[in-house]
């Protein structure tokens, strides 16, 4: 599977470039926040393969995928693919039931979709949406200048003593 998908975006230079929308939905419920996809293939292709790539975590027991479909995933990453030819999303279609839950909030995402034309020429789309955000590490300037009262307080209740 790995290998058909770095095939395929290996060659994507030289295949037709694809018009598949994903769409997101995020609710939150404290402390987690669920994200939902539909994926529509918008142009000639029916889309046969939906991956993500994440900045942020996800809970791997929670993902979600619509009939028809399975999975392989990461924390970071998530590739769904059509079981059997009759499940893909067709042509001018669209398909929901793509999901999981992560402890992080909302930012940028990267997804490719793969498919196949009606005459088999195979089809690429990538292009950013929505899923986890990594957490950014705190600038340590902040975290001094916040330690700061702490550590005056601190150096006079011990001068006290």
């Amino acid at each position: 599977m790995y290998k058909r998908l770095l095939v395929m975006l290996a060659t994507a230079a030289a295949i037709a470039k694809g018009d598949a929308i994903v769409s997101v939905s995020t609710s939150a419920a404290f402390p987690l926040t669920s994200y939902s996809y539909t994926v529509a293939a918008s142009g000639p292709e029916n889309v046969f393969e939906f991956t993500l790539f994440l900045e942020g975590p996800v809970l791997t027991a929670s993902i979600l995928s619509p009939p028809g479909w399975t999975t392989s995933s990461s924390p970071t990453f998530i590739d769904w693919f059509a079981i059997d030819d009759t499940q893909q999303v067709a042509a001018g279609g669209s398909l929901g039931g793509f999901g999981f839950d992560s402890f992080f909030g909302p930012g940028d995402a990267t997804f490719v979709t793969l498919g196949f034309t009606q005459l088999g020429d195979p089809i690429v789309t990538s292009d950013t949406t929505v899923g986890p955000a990594s957490v950014p590490e705190p600038d340590t300037r902040c975290l001094l200048l916040l330690a700061l009262p702490f550590l005056i307080w601190r150096r006079l209740a011990t001068s006290k003593d």
